[in-house]
């Protein structure tokens, strides 16, 4: 009689064509991720135009900025290396120490001398610092409060990797990151305000002629309202008539 052939068994199976389970959490894990990229992918194709574009912007800003902390971390690696420093407090001992030796070489400074010269040194470099971040703060405080700026908060972390690089204002940090989404996403809200205006102006007797109350001419326009009435390209009066129909 013939031998039967044991069956293997199903890990057995599995480990003979390379299955293990790392193996299968790793193809796991390749599948959600493939999952997500998708669903992405699909929520992007959704997405206005406009808010595709701003969606855009805001991913290449992240991976510039990405980007910019791993060449800053593969320089830092690169100096702890030429100096075999093992740590970041170890490298910094290892400055202090260079600096120390500097100065004792090139200006005749004895080495406790030199130690208070640096120290009170590091003091003044951390009062500017913080004198400058106070400034920087308020000026966001003040950006906070105008139109074309109030989403700032959002954007600080990002605005303050580009002020340390480029040594710009707030402003200008602002502007170059964000102004030109920004502007899209304002122009469109006045529109829609422009148009809900036109529509609900249409439907009141009295400005349907194009009069306005009798008051108009006593109301004068807000800064910012002027620059809204600018943007939206339409005259002071119009504006007022779509404020009244209201």
């Amino acid at each position: 009689m013939a031998k039967s052939k044991k069956r293997p068994m199903p890990g057995d199976v599995k480990k003979h064509k390379g299955i293990t389970p790392a193996s299968m959490i790793a193809q796991n894990d390749r599948v959600e991720a493939m999952l997500l990229e998708e669903e992405q992918q699909e929520e992007l194709q959704e997405m206005p135009a406009e808010e595709t574009a701003e969606k855009a912007v805001e991913t290449e800003d992240r991976k510039e900025t990405d980007a910019e902390k791993e060449e800053m971390y593969t320089l830092l690696r690169r100096l702890m290396d030429d100096m075999g420093a093992t740590s970041l407090s170890a490298l910094s001992r290892m400055i202090d120490e260079a600096e120390m030796q500097k100065l004792v070489r090139s200006y005749g400074f004895d080495e406790q001398s030199a130690k208070m010269f640096l120290a009170q040194q590091e003091k003044v470099r951390a009062l500017r610092e913080a004198e400058a971040k106070a400034a920087r703060e308020a000026i966001y405080a003040e950006m906070k409060g105008d139109p074309l700026y109030d989403d700032v908060d959002g954007h600080k972390t990002a605005m303050e990797a580009f002020i340390f690089r480029t040594g710009v204002s707030p402003r200008e940090a602002y502007n170059a990151l964000f102004g030109e989404a920004r502007f899209h996403r304002l122009r469109k809200d006045m529109e829609a305000e422009k148009t809900a205006a036109e529509k609900k102006a249409k439907s009141i007797p009295a400005l349907s002629g194009g009069d306005a109350p009798d008051k108009q001419g006593q109301i004068k326009l807000s800064e910012a309202e002027r620059w809204a009435a600018k943007r939206a390209g339409i005259t002071p009066e119009e504006y007022i008539k779509y404020k009244y129909a209201y």
